[in-house]
């Protein structure tokens, strides 16, 4: 399924300014069209704010464009911060076979002074599986904290714990709401909970805040910048907590210690809530 998910046979290019030889809509108008697995395969909330259009390109029409197009076009958003791309040299870690080097070297850019890589569906599937598997793997551990304690160490841990799953969509609202539900659990592995939602459901489950610093067991922690919730997670200790970074199919749900979390959210304030 990641196979599949990753790459899709089309790209979503972002523009500055509209133009002539592509459909486009405006990013103010179609953002909320766009699926999850969309906006995960081309990490939209990355582009640069003032790329205002967005055309979806088949691989056939990107491929009848001169090379010289092709590349400025793909430098182009690796400038906006569209997508991923990835270091020549980290590649030919994975599999030095020639048959795979002459596919790299057929999509492969120079952007400042380095060469990278911005796979398109075309070259994703001429790669081999067991590079495209050994690709994903690497990009996944990215995304791993090593100090995620395993199935079982620690009482309430979910059997999601230290897993991923197979498609875009639920975050770190969704997996906490999941703590909270068990019955409503398999709903939110499918969801995408958005922030005012997700306070909404905490005070229909009967949690409020509490102006106190301490954590206690079943306690939700939320975070908020500018007065707006970005993560919450779920105590299971005063030491340990069920934890997702992120709504794409590489943040694995984790069981966490508290300071972990409370460093990588340190900048924004920590609002404890409990029944």
């Amino acid at each position: 399924m990641w196979d599949k998910r990753f790459v899709p046979g089309y790209d979503l290019f972002f523009f500055k300014q509209e133009p002539r030889e592509f459909k486009v809509i405006s990013r103010k108008e179609g953002y909320d069209t766009l699926s999850l697995d969309e906006r995960t395969s081309f990490l939209t909330w990355n582009v640069h704010h003032e790329a205002e259009w967005i055309a979806k390109v088949s691989n056939e029409l990107f491929l009848s464009l001169d090379k010289d197009k092709q590349q400025k076009l793909l430098l182009s958003q690796v400038e906006y911060g569209r997508g991923y791309y990835f270091k020549y040299k980290d590649l030919l870690t994975l599999d030095s076979d020639p048959a795979t080097v002459a596919i790299l070297d057929d999509c492969c850019l120079m952007y400042k002074k380095e060469k990278i890589v911005v796979f398109q569906g075309w070259s994703w599937r001429q790669l081999p599986l067991s590079f495209r598997f050994k690709l994903l793997e690497m990009i996944s551990r990215n995304f791993v904290s090593s100090s995620s304690l395993k199935v079982g160490e620690e009482m309430g841990s979910s059997e999601l714990i230290n897993t991923f799953i197979s498609s875009n969509g639920p975050n770190c609202f969704s997996f906490t709401l999941m703590n909270l539900d068990k019955e409503a659990a398999q709903t939110y592995t499918k969801t995408w909970v958005k922030e005012k939602e997700f306070l909404s459901l905490l005070n229909s489950y009967g949690y409020h805040a509490k102006a106190r610093n301490h954590v206690t067991p079943q306690d939700v922690l939320v975070w908020f910048q500018n007065n707006q919730a970005v993560h919450g997670c779920y105590a299971i200790s005063g030491a340990h907590v069920l934890n997702k970074n992120g709504q794409t199919m590489f943040h694995p749900y984790q069981c966490l210690p508290l300071s972990d979390v409370m460093n990588t959210w340190k900048s924004s304030t920590l609002v404890i809530y409990s029944k």
